[in-house]
């Protein structure tokens, strides 16, 4: 999915669910974009997802052996002011650390770090 459906899908919704085990997942952009839309992370410890979910951006990581029969309970029992809660903040914690600019900074800082030498 992607264009006008894709942004309207993330608007309109209050969680994201990515349970993911998939063996070469990095930092998954689609984590990042239901961030900038607000909305409350649900996924799994894996690869780099635990250095996007912390205590300053909400959601709940699971451990592989999770079953989706406990995840849905979880979910349900999010309440309507946790989800708004979550949603402020996850989307000023984007704005903090995942814009464009900021990853261009964190690259201009690498540069100027190994140029220099270390």
């Amino acid at each position: 999915m992607k264009g006008d459906k894709k942004k309207q899908l993330l608007q309109n919704a209050s969680i994201f669910c990515l349970p993911t085990w998939y063996p070469v997942e990095g930092q998954p952009i689609s984590m990042l974009e239901a961030m900038a839309n607000g909305e409350y992370i649900i996924s799994t410890k894996h690869a780099a997802i635990p250095d996007i979910i912390t205590s300053e951006c909400n959601g709940i990581l699971y451990d592989h052996d999770v079953d989706a029969v406990q995840m849905h309970k979880d979910m349900t029992r999010l309440s309507d002011a946790k989800l708004e809660k979550a949603s402020n903040s996850n989307r000023a914690c984007f704005f903090r650390r995942y814009t464009e600019t900021k990853y261009v900074d964190k690259f201009d800082s690498l540069f100027t770090v190994l140029e220099n030498g270390l």
